[in-house]
């Protein structure tokens, strides 16, 4: 039996428009309901990726940011942050914006 389950959102959990059907929902929470862990993970920023995990009603965890945080859904408690130093930031921003690549910041 699966303790937890991670799941990615977008090509994985959304379907075409952006959206969790109601089918998908109640399979996740029928899921929680039986003590599997329901983990939201994404590379979108946390309020996104939180706004998604309380449409569904999820409780636990959410990983954000490509893994670099993650959040208690409870409390709203990052309980694990990675981030890159600023000095690296900027350099980063500079190649985005040389090259008109979409970027963003927490």
């Amino acid at each position: 039996m699966y303790k937890i389950v991670f799941i990615d959102l977008d090509g994985t959990l959304l379907n075409s428009k952006g959206k969790i059907t109601e089918y998908t929902k109640n399979t996740l929470l029928e899921a929680q309901k039986r003590g599997i862990k329901v983990v939201l993970s994404s590379g979108r920023v946390s309020t996104s990726t939180m706004m998604f995990a309380r449409q569904i009603g999820l409780n636990g965890y959410i990983i954000s940011g490509n893994g670099s945080v993650i959040t208690d859904l409870e409390t709203n408690e990052e309980i694990y942050v990675n981030c890159m130093n600023k000095n690296d930031v900027i350099k980063v921003i500079d190649i985005c914006e040389e090259n008109s690549i979409y970027y963003n910041i927490k």
